[in-house]
């Protein structure tokens, strides 16, 4: 065999399905979406890290500044508490009036 070996425990399925509601049914089953490499079942998730970067099924890029300001605000409040300054505020805005 030449190629990638893919590695299961690392894969993740991300569908566009944001909730059960989006999920088709046929025949009055609902279709599950699932994939499998060698008799493993790929976890589904809603929403993964990959290369610093949250993927999600909702359109725009809300939850990945929100992911990545949590993120330095705690590198700023370890830096400021070695420093003896106060921690940052809590609060953001993404310039969309948010």
């Amino acid at each position: 065999m030449l190629g990638l070996k893919i590695n299961t425990k690392k894969t993740k399925l991300l569908t566009p399905h944001e909730n059960d509601e989006d999920h088709i049914e046929i025949d009055g089953k609902r279709d599950e979406d699932h994939i499998e490499i060698d008799g493993k079942r790929i976890e589904e998730v809603k929403e993964f890290c990959y290369l610093g970067s949250t993927l999600g099924p909702q359109e725009g890029t809300e939850t990945d500044i929100d992911r990545r300001i949590g993120v330095a605000r705690n590198v700023f409040n370890t830096f400021n508490e070695e420093l003896g300054l106060p921690e940052t505020s809590s609060t953001h805005s993404t310039g969309d009036g948010h």
